[in-house]
């Protein structure tokens, strides 16, 4: 049965993919883990304040998210200094399926009524 959802260690490891930071068999040093695993937090977080995308609970992504949002966060990381080109038609488009998956999701919030 395919996974439900994803871990953060596994965002790390894909966010490094994107980032052109692994070798095919290769494992994340430890060193850069902790790199990228610093941004997450604030990554993911700028991601539900600009209505891209917000995941609860990093320990379970919903795999319909995942490898667009790591998309986007390897490109917040890339264009934040690391001296590894952006690719920012990736991570526009990976934000442009992100928003169209989210966007017609019930929030399941009581509607507040007005009366006049």
């Amino acid at each position: 049965m395919p996974d439900i959802t994803k871990t953060r260690a596994q965002l790390v490891e894909r966010v490094a993919d994107n980032l052109n930071l692994l070798q095919a068999g290769q494992t994340i040093e430890t060193d850069v883990y902790a790199k990228i695993d610093s941004h997450l937090d604030e990554a993911v977080s700028a991601m539900a304040a600009l209505g891209i995308v917000y995941i609860a609970d990093l320990e379970e992504i919903e795999t319909a998210v995942f490898s667009d949002s790591a998309k986007v966060i390897a490109f917040r990381i890339a264009s934040s200094g690391y001296g590894i080109p952006p690719r920012e038609q990736d991570a526009q488009m990976a934000e442009l399926r992100l928003r169209q998956m989210t966007s017609g999701k019930p929030t399941f919030e009581t509607m507040r009524a007005e009366y006049f």
